[in-house]
């Protein structure tokens, strides 16, 4: 049995909704991407020697800010969300055994059969217990003391999930 005392803080919501968005995120740049090419190609076909040197740029620092007010727009959002989530605040005890998962907060309990997670994934800093394709309940590994205590957590979920699972 593995127990994990974790006190959720804004910057993990934000990574881990990173996380598990990245996909989408990947296409919503591309779109962007794609979207000045496009611009740049028809101001260039428009007016051949009308296009100064300024317009690629220009186009660059308009992407450039875009992105980091989508940034800023979504730690805003994380932020005004978990203040009004009293569930989400305080300290979280996770007991991971061969049954499953107990997490245990201040205002909430849940009980996780290892049979109700279709995935699990190990990112640098978390890992990340799927119980859809788009939802998962995500542990700091900062958490988990001890290199031991992640050894023999990553094979409690590699035992009990085998392909399920993509741990480092």
């Amino acid at each position: 049995m593995i127990v994990a005392e974790v006190t959720y803080e804004q910057k993990d919501y934000a990574r881990a909704i990173r996380f598990m968005t990245r996909r989408q995120n990947r296409v919503f740049n591309m779109f962007l991407l794609l979207a000045a090419i496009v611009i740049v190609s028809w101001l260039y076909v428009r007016d051949p020697f009308g296009f100064g040197w300024w317009i690629l740029p220009a186009i660059i620092a308009v992407l450039v800010l875009w992105y980091g007010a989508m940034r800023s727009i979504a730690t805003w959002n994380i932020s005004r969300q978990l203040r009004n989530a009293p569930a989400a605040q305080g300290s979280h005890t996770w007991t991971i055994g061969l049954d499953g998962i107990n997490i245990a907060g201040p205002l909430s309990r849940g009980d996780l059969k290892w049979e109700a997670i279709i995935k699990v994934l190990e990112s640098k800093e978390d890992f990340f217990f799927y119980t859809a394709p788009k939802f998962a309940q995500f542990l700091p590994k900062r958490s988990v003391l001890g290199d031991e205590s992640l050894v023999r957590l990553r094979t409690l979920i590699t035992e009990r999930l085998g392909k399920k699972a993509r741990v480092l």
